[in-house]
Formats: C-alpha cells, sequence, structure tokens
C-alpha cells in the first residue's frame, strides 16, 4: 500500500520519464506545500474545507487501492493547488502583516473597493 502511494505522489520507477527528476519534483514541491497549507488551515480544515479534504481523501482511497499511477493524481492537483495557494500566499508578509490582513475566505464582495451598488455605469 505505501508503495502505491509513493507512485502515485512520487513518480512511478517502471517508467523511463519517471524516474527524471524534471517530471517528479513539480508533483512532490505542490505535495509538500498542500500539506503544510492544509496544517496553516488548522481547525478551518474540518469547518470549512471538509468537501475539499473527503475528496481528495477519496481519490487517493481509491487509486491506492485499485490502480497506482501517477498521472490520476491529476484529479486532485486542482485541490492541492488550494491549499498551496495558501502557503504561497503567506509569503514575503511578516507576522504583524498577516494578522492585519483579512482571511480571503472571509472577505466579502461588499467590502470590495471595486464593488459599487449604487454604481449604474
Amino acid at each position: 500500500m505505501l508503495t502505491k502511494l509513493a507512485i502515485f505522489f512520487v513518480y512511478d520507477p517502471a517508467h523511463i520519464k519517471g524516474r527524471q527528476p524534471i517530471y517528479w519534483v513539480p508533483s512532490v514541491l505542490l505535495s509538500v506545500l498542500a500539506a503544510y497549507g492544509a496544517w496553516l488551515r488548522g481547525g478551518k480544515l474540518w469547518k470549512e474545507d471538509l468537501i475539499i479534504v473527503v475528496s481528495v481523501l477519496f481519490a487517493v482511497a481509491v487509486t491506492a487501492a485499485v490502480f497506482a499511477l501517477p498521472r490520476y493524481k491529476i484529479v486532485i492537483d486542482p485541490f492541492r493547488m488550494i491549499f498551496a495557494a495558501q502557503v504561497v500566499s503567506r509569503w514575503g508578509r511578516s507576522d504583524e502583516d498577516r494578522e492585519l490582513a483579512p482571511d480571503a475566505a472571509a472577505t466579502r464582495l461588499s467590502d470590495c473597493s471595486l464593488y459599487d451598488p449604487t454604481n449604474r455605469a
């Protein structure tokens, strides 16, 4: 089972292209960033992101149980990108900026400066 998960998330050693780092390094980097981004979400992960977490876990479980080909992880790449974006959005900001900046999920359309309901243009 662990071998199938390794093949799923890293590379397929049986495939000639899969042994080249240019193919598996981006996937590993995305997986690491996504895992750290999910960890940053903390308690919000199970409350607000439950459908994403269940979708990823389901795809990983089915793939690991039935077949283990790296190409099938394409299904979860958009979900991994969501959590990786959580990490990337924090790069270059100080701790003070992070506390002052609103969470992207908490920002409302009405708070946006581009939204003006009185503007009829």
